[in-house]
């Protein structure tokens, strides 16, 4: 099993170190099952203006999370992938007995809904009233997979989704959601009970113990108002 992530800037170099990904990680797991991909963005200037051009808000995590992405994997790992966003996620024990599942990909859940607003998608690709009354929905920051199954899955994504050019897609997020809510294959399905995964936007911090949390934690949104488990926890 490795962590995979990735981060992008105009230079060469990211101190992967300084995250909270890395420092948690290291305390109960090989460095070496550590993957950390940086593109300098200087590198992609032409990709850059052709996604923002085609996707609009957050173009960049598209690129850099999935277009890119798919021939680094399948050059360089043959292992079990969990993909971590790297600047607001915590690992926080040994992942070698973590398995992945045969033929589906699972996505961490979260009980906020982004993107917001599908208008454009069709009606194929719409929540159903009961994912929408009980806060099921997908998260992008936290995913584990074989390595296989990844390449299908972005493989699927640039075959049928990235040619839609839709720029309420909104990033990564957007384009893995509507994968999962057209039932496209590989199938991703979603840690609807946070057994390995906890995305905590809007989520009530009184409700949970630092004894009872998963292997994996993402602050997401944390500029927003996110209760920040990391932080208040001490996790690292």
């Amino acid at each position: 099993m490795k962590i995979l992530t990735t981060t992008w800037s105009y230079d060469n170099n990211f101190d992967i170190k300084s995250t909270t990904l890395w420092q948690s990680f290291i305390k109960n797991n090989d460095p070496k099952n550590f993957i950390h991909v940086h593109y300098n963005r200087n590198t992609f200037l032409s990709l850059e203006e052709d996604f923002e051009q085609r996707f609009g808000f957050q173009y960049e995590y598209i690129l850099y999370k999935i277009f890119l992405l798919k021939d680094f994997i399948k050059n360089n790992i043959d292992d079990d992938i969990i993909f971590c966003d790297a600047t607001d996620t915590a690992c926080l024990s040994c992942i070698d007995n973590i398995k992945p599942r045969e033929y589906d990909v699972m996505f961490s859940r979260e009980i906020n809904q982004y993107p917001s607003s599908l208008g454009d998608w069709g009606d194929h690709a719409q929540w159903n009233i009961n994912q929408i009354n009980d806060k099921v929905f997908l998260n992008a920051g936290l995913i584990i997979s074989t390595s296989s199954n990844y390449i299908k899955l972005l493989t699927s994504v640039f075959d049928n989704i990235l040619t839609k050019d839709l720029k309420s897609f909104g990033g990564d997020q957007g384009i893995y959601t509507y994968h999962y809510l057209v039932n496209n294959t590989p199938k991703i399905v979603l840690d609807n009970n946070s057994s390995l995964f906890l995305t905590t936007f809007n989520r009530n911090i009184e409700h949970f113990k630092k004894e009872e949390l998963p292997c994996f934690i993402h602050d997401n949104g944390f500029d927003y108002g996110s209760p920040q488990f990391i932080k208040n926890f001490n996790l690292v």
